[in-house]
């Protein structure tokens, strides 16, 4: 399957040129490789800017993407060396452009580490004899919150590389084939190292005969003290593209349950406003988290089940640590139309934005976490499913009439 193991399909002459590439680059930058990819993208994407201001609200995935950017590649910043012009160049013959270039060169990093330490060993097992053995059973299925994942010694597999590898390691290699290269959101990229370090949650099963755990899902949590650098808060998320609720009844259901101070002198004429009173106004900052880079891996049907999977067994790990709230960003629809069905106190939906090149709204909220660890309790797989699609449902339902009116 060539180096790209299972991020993502590459035929062999492609991979062959691209390994070529990203040798030559790994020789011409070493440590500083990465460094070189984003210092490439930064320029690009500020040249750009300059010409179109208002593109630099919307994701890069679609900056990049749109006929304006390609226009613009035609010149190279003056302050360019040729090299890396000509390894711009090259890039963009392989892939679909210089991000994806960048996350695949980063993939071919890591496997490469792992490739020349095997191929000094006689190890033969790989996770791909242990993957048919993952069920849709809940039991088989391990969960823990892992504190400075940097300092966890333990390897393990995932379902993107055959290969054992260490934590950091796993999570990282997960980010970036899942968000990066599947969701394509580009911005991971930047923010590399919150894979490799911080506490992050695991979902993890060990077959009979594996040596290491297969890593299916995992998520970041990140503590209250942080705040000031959380995605939730961050610029991208408070532009005006987003809209504030006109309901204030999600803040109200935090007020009865204690954990908002008022909702007296709210504002919410836009979401930065918004964001601010709400953190300003929290009853027990330190009883609140934000939760990042929920992944999971697998067919169709073990994602599925991985996302249920995941909320129910973090819940249960945060009620351990005494949080009340968690700070969320969610795209994933069927996330949403399960929060939907159940009672409006296990989920407060607050704003909401159709990011650039997404058929679903991304909602920017709070889980109520012991009320959603109580609903999700009550629940299997299939209670899970039916709840979500009988939501999904009858909202379609409901549009299709709005439009017939």
């Amino acid at each position: 399957m060539a180096w790209i193991e299972k991020s993502a399909y590459m035929d062999a002459n492609t991979s062959q040129s691209a390994v070529a590439l990203f040798t030559e680059i790994h020789h011409q930058f070493g440590t500083d490789s990465h460094s070189f990819f984003k210092q490439v993208l930064t320029d690009r994407l500020k040249v750009f800017h300059a010409r179109y201001p208002d593109m630099a609200n919307e994701t890069i995935a679609y900056q990049i993407n749109s006929l304006a950017f390609q226009h613009s590649l035609r010149s190279h910043p003056s302050h360019w060396p040729t090299l890396w012009s000509k390894l711009e160049h090259s890039a963009l013959s392989l892939f679909n452009n210089w991000a994806e270039a960048w996350c695949y060169f980063l993939l071919w990093k890591l496997m490469r580490k792992y490739n020349q330490l095997s191929s000094e060993s006689i190890e033969t097992e790989t996770v791909d004899q242990f993957q048919p053995l993952l069920s849709l059973d809940e039991q088989i299925y391990q969960d823990e919150l892992v504190d400075d994942v940097q300092s966890s010694m333990q390897l393990y597999y995932t379902l993107h590389y055959s290969k054992p590898v260490t934590l950091p390691d796993a999570i990282m290699m997960i980010n970036l084939s899942t968000f990066v290269l599947q969701q394509r959101w580009y911005e991971v990229l930047n923010h590399l190292e919150l894979s490799a370090c911080g506490t992050h949650f695991l979902l993890t099963a060990k077959p009979s005969g594996s040596d290491y755990p297969i890593l299916v899902s995992s998520a970041r949590v990140n503590p209250h003290h942080t705040a000031y650098e959380w995605l939730y808060f961050s610029p991208f998320f408070q532009t005006s593209q987003w809209s504030t609720s006109t309901s204030q009844q999600p803040l109200r259901v935090l007020q009865e349950r204690k954990l908002l101070n008022s909702t007296k002198n709210i504002d919410n004429s836009n979401v930065k406003h918004l964001d601010t009173w709400l953190w300003q106004n929290m009853s027990n900052q330190q009883a609140c988290c934000e939760i990042i880079r929920l992944t999971v891996s697998g067919t169709t049907a073990q994602k599925l089940f991985y996302l249920y999977l995941s909320q129910k067994r973090l819940m249960q790990r945060l009620v351990e640590r005494s949080l009340q709230l968690a700070f969320v960003v969610i795209e994933q629809p069927l996330m949403i139309q399960f929060y939907a069905s159940l009672p409006n106190d296990a989920f407060c939906p607050l704003v909401y934005n159709h990011i650039s090149g997404s058929e679903n709204p991304t909602h920017k909220g709070l889980w109520v976490i012991p009320r959603l660890n109580e609903e999700l309790t009550r629940c299997d797989f299939k209670r899970y499913k039916s709840l979500a699609f009988t939501q999904m449902k009858q909202r379609s339902q409901k549009q299709q009439g709005v439009n017939h009116a």
